[in-house]
């Protein structure tokens, strides 16, 4: 049988960095990758042909897009970090501060 989790805010941003990383690696991995058919761009062009000048220009704007979905994931998951971890300190009062020293 399948076992439901309880999700809280702390899973939710974890599960949302998991994410911007995974979108942010792809996206890299697939730019760095576009270099091969990149070295093709100039001989294409030379031979009349725009095949390699347009699969790396929107290979380039996938990975590109790809990228900035994950940075975006990232910002969003670190404010839900934020508003979710709770203080270690309780609030003092400034008298408190005068007795422990």
């Amino acid at each position: 049988m399948a076992r439901v989790e309880e999700v809280n805010e702390n899973n939710a941003a974890e599960e949302l960095q998991f994410e911007a990383l995974t979108w942010k690696s792809l996206g890299a991995l697939l730019l760095v990758f576009d270099a091969i058919p990149a070295v093709f761009v100039f001989v294409g062009i030379r031979s009349g042909s725009l095949l390699w000048l347009y699969w790396t220009a929107i290979e380039g704007l996938i990975g590109l897009v790809m990228v900035g979905i994950g940075m975006r994931r990232d910002q969003q998951a670190s404010l839900a970090t934020g508003k979710s971890l709770q203080p270690h300190l309780e609030a003092t009062k400034d008298d408190d501060l005068g007795k422990i020293a």
